[in-house]
């Protein structure tokens, strides 16, 4: 079984969804990510794929679309 490693120079940050999108490109599914967010305790998302060209340069682009109007504040203890 061979294995793959991944090492991410976030010393400036990273925005969430371009981190989705570098999982998808290296090859992880909608399907099982989609999956695996179901377990959060959020709801009124969806996840939009989709494939995009800039200057010769092929990826991915994810948008988080949110149903829900307003979201509540919520506190670290709740997050946890």
């Amino acid at each position: 079984m061979t294995s793959k490693v991944a090492y991410l120079d976030c010393s400036t940050g990273m925005r969430g969804e371009l981190f989705l999108a570098v999982l998808l490109d290296a090859g992880f599914p909608l399907d099982m990510l989609n999956s695996a967010l179901a377990f959060l305790p959020i709801q009124c998302y969806q996840l939009k794929q989709t494939s995009i060209q800039r200057n010769g340069v092929h990826g991915s682009h994810v948008a988080i679309i949110s149903s829900a109007t307003m979201q509540s504040a919520r506190s670290l203890a709740e997050i946890i």
